[in-house]
């Protein structure tokens, strides 16, 4: 098959999100791979834009070690402002991927790209976050009016969607997963500390942070991610490290205790399913995190969820109790190896396209 995707990350960025993982594999099993994701505008070169921008490639076409096809197009307005249909139209044209098979989309912005496609492009709505208002809940609504099919990365994510009008059109969750053979890190040393990887933005709970802290005693906290413009002051087990490379992220991760997963109160965290979760299995760590009901529906092992305060002192009481690593539970993330993920993807495709 011919496979698109229109997503919201580009790869070669701080952050290596889904889309990029079900490329490289889809390209290892012989389909042919373009990932298109959210434009490069002249906007981002303003000061403190461009710090807080994932894409560090400014390229508009690559092609990776596994033959898939990455276009970050280069437009004067962000593309909240404007599609650029016209330019976007000529790059797919000159990579050949005019008429894809299939078109999955992550990005809602993207949504009046679809028109450039015919009848015979099997369109594959795959949302990571829901969207209850404003600009990008009206670019959804225009995907789903003409998505064949809708794949959520969260229970919550699919059930809003089926429930306000969309239940005609067939869907499946399919979770994010982990890069299994990357993270199975062997690490015969002691394990000590929390680390949380990942955006420091709004979706980020500092106060949680600060409360865990004052309640570990000579434990430390260790948050890596792009440095925010601003933060609460921090107890001195805390520390910031800034971004660190996909690449050095097992070998970090197989030093830690705990994975967290702070989510604040953010809408947009209910239905999310954190690439992290799978990630810090994976590696071994047990994971303390914010219950919502995406994760409190996950069964794994060594996942401790907290709501409240007095919540949160139970969950690290219980955690001071085990024993590292999280053996089980690191076992059980096996079953959401990329690859496995991607034989569900495909396998819900080809019934969509028959």
């Amino acid at each position: 098959m011919k496979i698109l995707f229109l997503s919201h990350t580009a790869d070669g960025g701080y952050f290596k999100v889904g889309s990029h993982h079900l490329a490289r594999e889809l390209a290892r099993r012989g389909h042919n791979v373009a990932h298109l994701s959210t434009s490069h505008s002249w906007a981002h070169k303003i000061p403190g834009l461009a710090k807080r921008h994932m894409q560090s490639n400014t390229r508009e076409t690559r092609i990776d070690s596994e033959g898939v096809v990455h276009i970050v197009p280069q437009t004067i307005f962000p593309v909240q402002l404007c599609s650029a249909k016209r330019r976007i139209s000529h790059i797919l044209e000159s990579v050949h991927f005019r008429n894809p098979d299939v078109l999955l989309v992550d990005q809602p912005l993207f949504a009046d790209l679809i028109s450039l496609f015919g009848p015979r492009t099997i369109v594959i709505y795959r949302p990571t976050d829901q969207y209850p208002s404003g600009l990008t809940n009206r670019r959804q609504t225009h995907i789903l009016e003409t998505a064949d099919a809708i794949v959520a990365t969260s229970e919550p994510v699919l059930r809003e969607l089926t429930t306000t009008g969309y239940a005609n059109i067939p869907g499946i969750v399919i979770e994010n997963g982990v890069e299994l053979s990357c993270f199975d890190v062997h690490n015969n040393g002691p394990r000590h500390g929390f680390v949380y990887v990942g955006a420091l933005d709004d979706r980020f709970d500092w106060t949680v942070i600060q409360k865990i802290a004052h309640q570990i005693g000579e434990e430390s906290i260790h948050l890596y991610g792009p440095l925010p413009d601003s933060k609460p002051k921090l107890p001195d087990n805390v520390y910031l490290h800034g971004p660190i490379p996909y690449s050095m992220l097992p070998t970090m991760l197989s030093k830690y205790k705990v994975g967290l997963l702070p989510l604040s109160d953010s809408i947009l965290n209910a239905g999310r399913s954190p690439m992290k979760y799978y990630e810090y299995l994976a590696s071994g760590l047990f994971v303390l995190a914010r219950d919502t009901p995406e994760l409190r529906r996950r069964t794994a092992a060594g996942v401790y969820l907290y709501g409240g305060s007095e919540n949160i002192a139970e969950a690290l009481l219980k955690i001071s109790a085990t024993v590292a690593p999280n053996v089980q539970g690191k076992k059980e993330s096996a079953q959401f190896d990329w690859d496995r993920v991607c034989d569900r993807l495909v396998a819900f495709v080809e019934s969509v396209r028959k």
